[in-house]
């Protein structure tokens, strides 16, 4: 089956585990909603969605992100709510339509530093974290931004 016109893919509430490395081939993506599944990682084709717009993870099993999630640079939804996230790759820096960053209900100690640079950045939500001084030290210069921070 050839979807590269596909631009909304909606598969919430199902069992997934997993995504395949052949997501990549959706090209036209631009809404990719997986919310309530048992997905624990993602592929780093993920990275090559170029045209995704809203990535929405939430209530998954998600421990880590793949570097390649830096490369969505026409993002500006990313939800991820309710995972088991404990670090953000330096590469989520790199999202700069990014606009909403949900991360409540995670594991975050810690920030990366490179969250300062989204530019764009207006939400980020940060409820039901172990948020540690580093942590703390970002929020702060976001909020110098203007950047709206529930935490």
């Amino acid at each position: 089956v050839n979807l590269k016109s596909l631009k909304i893919l909606w598969l919430s509430g199902n069992q997934l585990s997993t995504l395949p490395e052949s997501i990549s081939n959706l090209s036209s993506l631009k809404t990719l909603w997986l919310r309530e599944n048992s997905i624990s990682t993602l592929p780093e084709a993920i990275g090559q969605l170029s045209s995704l717009k809203q990535l929405n993870l939430w209530n998954n099993s998600i421990t880590t992100l793949p570097e390649a999630i830096g490369s969505l640079k026409s993002l500006t939804s990313l939800f991820l709510k309710n995972n088991q996230l404990s670090t953000l790759p330096e590469s989520i820096g790199n999202l700069k339509s990014l606009k909403t960053l949900d991360l409540d209900e995670n594991q975050l100690s810690t920030l990366p530093e490179s969250i300062t640079k989204l530019t764009s950045l207006k939400y980020l939500l940060l409820l039901s974290n172990p948020l540690d001084g580093n942590a703390k030290s970002v929020v702060k210069q976001l909020e110098k931004k203007g950047v709206s921070i529930f935490k």
